[in-house]
């Protein structure tokens, strides 16, 4: 078999590892793991992100992007000229966007999920339109097109009917680290958390939906049918300022703790610690804190759409969260109902053994292989 020479574009990983950051980190370190016989050539605006991996095979192009127009502006126009120097035989660009200069080697390009044509007023306009066209871009210039499910992929074949042919789900893993652990009091008195608390990870944005569940919390506390905390982990995105608003409020000021952006250590124990975990997002193109959740033994409520209800399945509470209501019968029926409880406890192996990082890079392996056949 030919020895391929394989450049990964990864200027797009962001300095906050979380969605399409955590897949762009965690393909290259796996593929790291299991091919020592093809050449990498990854291109990255970090190092550091990549400092463990000894691989002699991987090799590391580092530069300093200051803005996102730089960026865009180097792919399009020094990314082509090093896929000729290094001879390349296949560029992968895991974040929807790619030279669009005629190249000497084979595209592979990863489309995360398709809300930029499903939902967009939930985007920044120009964010929207530019996605859009690449989006589009891809279906006719990629070799081969890389979705994160298999619910991505259908809404692309819905879009662009003629992509079916090109593209493959390659869906995406857990860390191993999120398993089940016992209560961390120490965590728990550093953070000033109560022992009994809602967890809801996620960017503050939009699409997480995070204005309707503060609006269906206060409601429940206005009711005094839950006494339970709630606490946010995620920073916050784009039109915000709702949500910002609510937290001012004395009732929400006095019950919900905002932490912001925590690394994946953090991470772990946050989940370990709570009560339940509520992931209300509108829609994902694959949906990591109900599986990382789940993962760590605790129970999920979530909306029942696209990647999420692909993914968790019968696992998890699945309800439409785009309704105050039914977020508020939702957080309800996952505090009083010992079932999903041990579901989850249950399902944490299951988790670990369904989504698996190694599985993802060989699965991307394969589509390296055989676009060069």
């Amino acid at each position: 078999m030919k020895k391929l020479r394989i450049g990964i574009d990864a200027t797009a990983l962001p300095p906050n590892l979380s969605g399409a950051g955590k897949y762009i980190f965690q393909l290259i370190l796996n593929l790291s793991k299991i091919d020592t016989e093809n050449e990498y050539f990854i291109f990255t605006n970090s190092r550091i992100f990549f400092s463990k991996i000894k691989n002699p095979n991987f090799r590391f192009q580092e530069f300093n992007f200051t803005s996102r127009l730089k960026r865009i502006l180097w792919e399009q126009n020094s990314l082509p000229k090093f896929t000729k120097e290094l001879k390349l035989d296949i560029l992968h660009s895991p974040h929807y966007t790619f030279p669009l200069k005629k190249l000497s080697c084979k595209k592979v390009v990863t489309i995360h999920d398709l809300t930029f044509f499903l939902f967009p007023t939930l985007h920044l306009k120009s964010k929207r339109i530019f996605f859009q066209k690449f989006t589009e871009l891809a279906t006719k210039k990629a070799d081969k097109i890389l979705t994160v499910s298999e619910n991505t992929k259908k809404d692309l074949v819905r879009f662009f009917p003629k992509s079916a042919s090109k593209t493959v789900s390659t869906s995406l893993g857990i860390g191993e680290h999120f398993k089940i652990g016992s209560k961390n009091l120490e965590f728990l008195k550093k953070n000033d958390l109560s022992e009994n608390y809602l967890l809801c990870v996620g960017t503050i944005e939009p699409r997480k939906n995070v204005e309707t569940l503060l609006l269906a919390y206060k409601n429940l506390l206005e009711q005094k049918k839950i006494y339970e905390k709630l606490v946010l982990v995620g920073q916050f995105g784009w039109k915000y300022e709702k949500v910002k608003s609510l937290l001012k409020e004395p009732l929400l000021t006095k019950n919900v703790k905002h932490f912001g952006f925590v690394n994946e250590t953090d991470l772990v124990k946050f989940y370990q610690n709570a009560k339940a975990v509520i992931y209300p997002s509108i829609y994902e193109g694959f949906g990591f804190p109900p599986l990382e959740a789940l993962a760590c033994g605790k129970p999920v409520f979530s909306g029942n759409n696209s990647a999420i209800e692909e993914n968790v399945r019968d696992l998890a509470l699945l309800l439409d969260c785009g309704k105050v209501a039914e977020v508020e019968n939702g957080i309800i029926e996952i505090l009083q109902n010992e079932n999903w409880k041990q579901i989850a406890e249950d399902s944490a192996e299951r988790i670990d053994k369904d989504f698996s990082w190694q599985r993802t890079a060989e699965k991307t392996l394969e589509v390296y292989r055989s676009v060069t056949l």
